[in-house]
């Protein structure tokens, strides 16, 4: 996932055509968070999921404040 597209205009300027580098942290068996850091080392949003059936829904979004 990278930003732009529909996100591109509700970004702050100095983050606006930074790539997202991302990480898995895992929680538990059942879920998991997606982190990312922009290239300057600026925390990115947390994308949260949870475990259903085989597969996994996003759950929850954490926005870092700018």
């Amino acid at each position: 996932m990278t930003v732009g597209g529909i996100a591109l205009p509700f970004m702050p300027e100095p983050f606006r055509g930074q790539d997202l580098k991302w990480d898995v942290e895992r929680d538990s068996l059942d879920q998991f968070r997606a982190v990312s850091t922009f290239e300057d080392g600026t925390p990115g949003p947390v994308m949260v999921f949870a475990r259903d059936g085989i597969g996994w829904d996003l759950v929850g979004l954490q926005l870092a404040e700018f």
